[in-house]
């Protein structure tokens, strides 16, 4: 399993690595402590299903690049 750097899912995602630091850390993806820490391709497949769950509840018409859903 690869993986890869917080800030380059972020970078993807279009987010802040700072707010994506905290929510890898708030779906207890222990192992994360700032920008630079490596996780695997399953938290971050995790990380994207929060995120498309919470633009949906929230009803915002958001939208994320289109690579970031691509597995």
């Amino acid at each position: 399993m690869s993986k890869v750097l917080v800030y380059e899912v972020a970078r993807e995602l279009g987010m802040n690595a700072k707010e994506l630091v905290a929510l890898f850390q708030s779906l207890g993806v222990s192992e994360v402590r700032n920008h630079m820490s490596a996780v695997g391709q399953d938290a971050v497949e995790r990380v994207k299903r929060r995120i498309v769950v919470t633009i949906i509840r929230s009803g915002t018409s958001q939208r994320l690049p289109r690579t970031a859903l691509r597995g």
